[in-house]
């Protein structure tokens, strides 16, 4: 697999379209511009990205393996984590998960973290999802085109 081009998001809510714009410069090797992406997934300030919503735009353009809670299993996944500073709602890149480490990119701070998995919050901003995923079937690069 190529290596990940990682976005960092350009506002507060847009932490979902980032991630996906970094999984988009890796697995098509294509950009879509991420103001264009927030448009086409609905982010919105205080709000952010619907996870469903966001789950269906990457299942039309992303080889998806599986979605929803409890569903990783390995590879590269958008995760909706609570985000350690603010206790919102975060989307980030999971990169690995073990019952030792986690490791992913945070697209708010453009940034690669790695931390004891005990530490991670893997759960909404409202808690009412745990370890919530959309799982790529990387490398597998099998997707239709974003425009036609």
């Amino acid at each position: 697999m190529s290596q990940l081009e990682f976005v960092r998001q350009v506002t507060p809510f847009s932490c979902g379209p980032a991630s996906v714009q970094s999984l988009l410069a890796c697995v098509r090797r294509e950009g879509i511009c991420q103001d264009v992406l927030i448009k086409e997934l609905s982010a919105r300030p205080n709000v952010g990205t619907d996870h469903e919503t966001l789950a269906r735009w990457c299942a039309s353009y992303l080889p998806i393996a599986s979605v929803g809670e409890d569903t990783y299993r390995q590879g590269i996944a958008i995760a909706n984590i609570r985000n350690p500073l603010s206790g919102n709602g975060h989307y980030v890149v999971l990169l690995h998960h073990d019952e030792r480490h986690t490791r992913y990119y945070c697209p708010l701070v453009r940034r690669i973290l790695v931390l004891p998995t005990r530490e991670l919050d893997w759960r909404n901003g409202s808690g009412t999802m745990s370890r919530w995923s959309i799982n790529f079937a990387l490398p597998s690069l099998h997707a239709k085109p974003i425009r036609s």
